[in-house]
């Protein structure tokens, strides 16, 4: 099995909600940069993990836009 942050995102977001935890506390977990977790305590979502390719970001902007 290949575990990707696409096949592991929905798993970490069930345990983060069942345990009641911030997206912010689970990022300090992970050893997120403090800056991530400034944004993520304001609300930020949606960040692109460099490197990313031209259609990862052209998906995000469109979702950025439809939203």
């Amino acid at each position: 099995m290949i575990v990707t942050r696409q096949s592991l995102a929905p798993l970490l977001r069930e345990q983060r909600k069942s345990a009641r935890l911030s997206r912010a506390k689970v990022g300090r977990a992970c050893g997120l940069s403090e800056a991530t977790i400034e944004a993520l305590e304001k609300g930020a979502s949606g960040f692109l993990c460099k490197p990313f390719t031209e259609r990862q970001l052209n998906d995000a902007l469109v979702k950025l836009i439809e939203s």
